[in-house]
């Protein structure tokens, strides 16, 4: 895998004049002036994958992933956009995302040249936020098992790898590659591993970068492998001297080639070319180094009966969940819960909810806030080690539930709440405003049922109560060391961005990147699926 990064950056100005609805980000395989300007000079460069942030599924990607594909050119692409991820301070996996995610996957699977998807990107980054990683397994393992549907009802014409891209951080590393294979089986985890590293500045050396200790890492773990981003910046130009390391003998054996980060020159200056124009650029000098050093890479190719062959012979290994720890919170025996779309757009037809949408994320803290201060919102989080019965949907629906539980908490007396302070968004359903018992035949009267039984004041402990759309969740094991919840749990289960701004966990500018990241050093027993086995087996170098 000879890669690059190439996603374009909105600039400060631009953002500043978007309206709310609009995109925070540009989509480049949905313009074809700039594909007629970049594609040639990709295929100069030697590069034979993209690796595409940001997809605006609104758009056509016929032409651009043709005029790749005639030229050699596979596409990576992540599955998150800067409105819609998981949020490593405050994680959730609701509705929303999964919905963007299925909109990512039903245009690009239609491409034979689109090689993988990422889950995520960097989003635990440190131990802090660890936490996060358990709502992108539970994505993958959601991902995967829409793909098998769909590809059976022939909405989609295959499956697509899907992979998770990590950061270097010394940390939760180690951490991070046992827990995506721990627990689980190959039909539910990710097929493919990248890893972010900018160890390697300028002229530096396999064994003084860090590249050795890294490779031994990884050299038995048993799925494909690869830099999904690298190429430190403290010294510029960038010789690109790590690439002949890369596709060495000594680093091919476990990696699988890498990419560049990045095409585009950005206020980060990681860039290789210039935007002038749509039609031009200006060729940087970082252009021509990387150019000489793909184009002098001749890696040994390996077939899919070699790959096979040798990944019988090596010793399968079993993946021990990391435990729970002040440095370690995602539990390994529970995952968030699938988004239930249909019980969740059923919380919309409850006595209160909003007529639409709140124009910003942050206007939701408010409401939020008020409302937990009156009824206990522990189910729309993670709170104690427990996944709540609604912390998978949307923002709005939640909003919906909490002012319907207030509702039902004070007997409809005082109306839905919140009519002072949003008065042109707060509406009143009169169906279910009385509910004594669900009609089973009716999700929603079921989903009513449910609120009302929950609707309690603040403090109360809502995990004694029965509930039909939660599953017998296993008790936290606990001790006194252990952190058993994200860092908000004291506060009422309001653990999530819709309390907060909102924070990019997918955001690819990476405006802070430390660039001389040197000498950090620091490890389900999986049968390979042949979707898995597709990716690495060399696309031609």
């Amino acid at each position: 895998m000879k890669g690059i990064a190439y996603q374009p950056a909105l600039t400060s100005e631009e953002l500043s004049k978007l309206s709310p609805t609009d995109a925070k980000f540009i989509d480049p395989l949905s313009d074809e002036i700039t594909c007629d300007r970049d594609v040639p000079l990709l295929k100069k460069l030697g590069v034979n994958v993209i690796r595409v942030y940001q997809i605006d599924t609104t758009k056509s990607h016929d032409y651009c992933m043709h005029k790749l594909a005639k030229n050699g050119i596979y596409v990576i692409a992540d599955l998150s956009e800067p409105e819609q991820s998981i949020v490593r301070e405050h994680p959730k996996f609701t509705t929303e995302i999964f919905q963007r995610y299925i909109n990512v996957i039903d245009v690009m699977s239609q491409y034979s040249n689109t090689l993988g998807f990422f889950a995520g990107n960097e989003v635990t980054n440190d131990k802090t936020t660890s936490l996060a990683s358990a709502y992108v397994k539970a994505s993958v393992r959601d991902i995967k098992a829409y793909m098998r549907r769909a590809t059976a009802d022939g909405k989609i014409p295959r499956s697509i790898p899907v992979g998770y891209s990590t950061n270097d951080d010394p940390d939760v590393r180690l951490q991070l590659m046992d827990y995506f294979l721990c627990n689980t089986t190959p039909e539910d985890s990710i097929d493919f591993y990248g890893v972010n590293i900018y160890e390697w500045c300028g002229y530096s050396s396999y064994v003084s970068s860090g590249y050795k200790e890294r490779t031994e890492e990884h050299k038995d773990y048993p799925i494909p492998l690869f830099m999904s981003e690298f190429g430190c910046n403290a010294y510029r130009p960038r010789p690109f001297t790590e690439v002949e390391a890369i596709f060495s003998p000594v680093m091919t054996n476990v990696w699988s080639g890498g990419l560049v980060y990045m095409y585009f020159e950005e206020e980060n200056q990681y860039g290789i070319v210039k935007r002038l124009s749509p039609t031009h650029v200006e060729i940087l000098p970082e252009f021509e180094n990387l150019a000489k050093q793909y184009n002098k890479a001749n890696p040994k190719k390996v077939t899919k009966s070699e790959y096979l062959t040798e990944l019988k012979s090596k010793a399968k290994k079993s993946y021990t969940c990391p435990a729970l720890s002040p440095s370690w919170q995602a539990r390994g025996d529970e995952l968030p819960p699938t988004p239930d779309f249909e019980k969740c757009k059923c919380l919309d037809t409850l006595p209160c909810g909003l007529s639409m949408p709140l124009q910003t994320k942050e206007m939701y803290k408010q409401p939020f806030d008020i409302l937990c201060d009156i009824v206990d919102c522990s189910d729309i989080g993670y709170v104690n080690g427990l996944y709540g019965d609604n912390s998978d949907c949307s923002k709005q629906e939640q909003l919906s539930y909490i002012m319907s539980k207030v509702y039902y908490l004070q007997k409809g007396q005082n109306g839905c709440p919140l009519q002072d302070l949003l008065p042109q968004y707060v509406k009143f359903n009169e169906k279910y405003a009385t509910i004594n018992e669900a009609n089973n035949k009716d999700m929603c009267s079921i989903v009513a049922f449910e609120a009302s039984k929950r609707s309690l004041k603040k403090g109360s402990d809502l995990s004694g109560i029965p509930s039909v759309f939660r599953k017998a969740q296993k008790p936290l094991v606990t001790n006194k060391d252990r952190l058993l919840s994200s860092p908000d749990k004291q506060n009422n289960g309001k653990n999530d961005a819709s309390t907060e701004p909102i924070k990019d966990s997918q955001n690819v500018m990476k405006n802070n990147k430390a660039s001389t990241k040197k000498n950090r050093s620091s490890r389900i027993c999986l049968d390979f699926s042949i979707l898995a086995l597709s990716l690495m087996v060399y696309i031609s170098c």
